[in-house]
């Protein structure tokens, strides 16, 4: 699917948005996309292809999803662990087409009239109407279910679900013994120097090519007062142009050269363990450590 969605849509004008979308679609269509747009996107799905995205679990766990949503939905198993090949052909067919994208559009967009409008509105009784809606369900399968039949597959799940595994399914299972998990770990420890007044930090890890690049401005010199506007500042300064340009041709500029661009808050903390302590006492000429940042 290719989807679009507006939120907070005035009521009323439901039907005018169905006629707005398509109209748009073929105004994009016929006026054409830029090359600077074109190399913003690629770069942008380059980049997120490239980054690795962890949702809280183990490295494995997300591969593991990877090779399951592929073989589900009848792909190669593997095909969802290489996305970067993938999309490289995509990148051919760029530069081989100049109107790639317009013929993607012609096809898929201006071409195919038929889509499906979905409208959700907000409803005070919903929980009303839906335990309602469960009630008259529960009611239906009172009278309607076998209640034999469901008591003796409920007593084959239990009886299942209280048996031990076998020696020969457990074996199924790779286990990780503490002797095979390597004792010299790699050590991350970053590089640092100074340049005039500017301190750099510098640590190199396996990113799939991808090049973090951090700029730190202390706020630590802030007055109270000026610290309470640090939150709303950070939100909006990339919503604001630059050197007289508009917001938008300057995030696109942003975007061809980099796959994301962030502005946040940073409060400094030292941990109180040897370790830390350590590092604080043999880099406190530099004055970076404990200290409170703006970054991009």
């Amino acid at each position: 699917f290719f989807t679009i969605g507006l939120i907070g849509v005035q009521k009323g004008h439901e039907k005018k948005l169905q006629k707005l979308i398509p109209k748009a679609l073929k105004k994009i269509y016929k006026k054409g996309i830029s090359q600077d747009e074109i190399d913003a996107t690629v770069m942008a799905i380059d980049f997120a292809l490239r980054e690795e995205r962890r949702s809280g679990g183990p490295k494995a766990l997300e591969l593991m999803n990877k090779v399951m949503d592929s073989w589900n939905f009848g792909h190669h198993p593997a095909e969802l662990l290489t996305p970067l090949q993938s999309f490289a052909k995509v990148k051919e067919e760029l530069k081989k087409d100049k109107d790639y994208f317009r013929h993607l559009m012609e096809k898929y967009l201006v071409n195919d009239n038929g889509f499906i409008s979905v409208t959700v509105e907000p409803s005070e009784k919903f929980l009303e109407e839906r335990n309602k809606k469960e009630q008259e369900i529960l009611e239906t399968a009172e009278k309607t279910v076998d209640k034999k039949a469901l008591k003796e597959e409920l007593e084959a799940l239990h009886k299942y679900q209280e048996s031990a595994d076998s020696e020969e399914a457990l074996k199924c299972l790779k286990r990780l013994e503490l002797s095979e998990l390597p004792v010299d770990l790699p050590d991350f420890q970053p590089e640092i120097k100074t340049v005039s007044d500017i301190t750099f930090l510098k640590a190199v890890q396996p990113t799939n090519g991808i090049v973090y690049f951090e700029v730190f401005f202390p706020c630590d010199t802030l007055s109270a007062e000026e610290y309470i506007d640090l939150p709303l500042f950070c939100d909006s300064l990339l919503d604001l142009g630059w050197q007289g340009k508009k917001w938008d041709k300057c995030i696109l500029e942003a975007n061809k050269i980099a796959g994301d661009i962030s502005t946040n808050g940073l409060v400094g903390t030292v941990r109180k363990n040897q370790m830390a302590e350590a590092f604080k006492a043999e880099h406190k000429s530099k004055n970076f450590i404990g200290r409170d940042w703006g970054y991009f």
